[in-house]
């Protein structure tokens, strides 16, 4: 999923787990290069990939990683955190 907002973009991938994080929500965006199409529109672009727990139904992971408009140039902003909506 991409969202466009206030001249950044956001893109998500939402994976379901077992019961512990795996990484592998942000790491299909990396792998498959969700962020190539975006690259030349000069804005910040922000990965983060969520991963959800099958036997609970709530996140268990998130991660994200910013590319600063160069997929190339990533880096983690802070590894994994807990989700909170403000």
């Amino acid at each position: 999923m991409a969202i466009q907002f206030n001249s950044q973009i956001y893109l998500f991938e939402f994976k379901a787990v077992e019961i512990e994080p795996e990484g592998k929500a942000l790491q299909q965006i990396i792998d498959k290069g969700y962020a190539n199409k975006y690259q030349a529109s000069g804005q910040a672009i922000h990965l983060i990939g969520v991963e959800f727990s099958r036997a609970s139904c709530s996140v268990v992971g998130c991660q994200g990683v910013n590319c600063n408009g160069e997929v190339g140039a990533s880096r983690h902003l802070s590894g994994r955190f807990a989700p909170h909506l403000a």
